[in-house]
């Protein structure tokens, strides 16, 4: 009778551990969902018919999310030719007009906060950005500034990943409206 109990009491723990271990492994992926590039969305944040790994993402993820009429959330762990962003590398970020009443992107560190370095260069947006004669945008993602009117400062970040998010969005999404993100060198 004692080892019944006790594989009864193993076999619940196990269970219990598996479960907990499986649901943090759920919430701390990026979304699945839709893909456009280097871009990732769920369309159930921010969605009433949302589930529970969904809500508890956004949660862990720091998302206030509002529905998607009003806000589209978008994540990018990696660059356009899929390596994942690094805080040794330098990037361009490139971009036109987004499909929104409103935009900003900001850079997270890889627990998720923004970098604790000092800048303050962790977003860019709509309103404050410099443009060039064509209308499009440069931003850079590195760990210098150097002659970039648009700097997103990596520094301390390890693995860096960076959130766009559209406000009041006009048009469905393409992934050719959306900024493209390309490795210029690493050290």
């Amino acid at each position: 009778m004692p080892g019944a109990a006790l594989r009864h009491g193993l076999a619940i723990v196990g269970g219990i551990a598996l479960g907990v271990a499986s649901a943090w492994w759920a919430i701390g992926r990026l979304p699945d969902g839709e893909r456009y590039g280097a871009w990732r969305s769920d369309p159930l944040t921010g969605s009433t018919a949302a589930d529970a790994y969904t809500r508890a993402r956004s949660a862990r993820h720091g998302l206030l999310a509002l529905n998607r009429e009003e806000a589209l959330y978008l994540i990018a762990a990696q660059d356009d030719g899929g390596a994942p962003l690094s805080e040794r590398c330098d990037y361009e970020i490139r971009g036109g007009t987004l499909p929104a009443a409103w935009w900003s992107l900001t850079v997270y560190a890889a627990d998720e906060f923004l970098p604790r370095n000092g800048s303050a260069a962790y977003a860019i947006d709509a309103a404050h950005l410099r443009r060039d004669g064509d209308g499009r945008w440069r931003a850079r993602l590195a760990t210098t500034r150097e002659a970039s009117a648009n700097w997103l400062d990596s520094t301390a970040t390890g693995t860096p990943s960076l959130t766009l998010r559209l406000y009041r969005p006009k048009a469905a999404l393409r992934a050719d409206a959306l900024p493209t993100i390309t490795r210029r060198s690493c050290r």
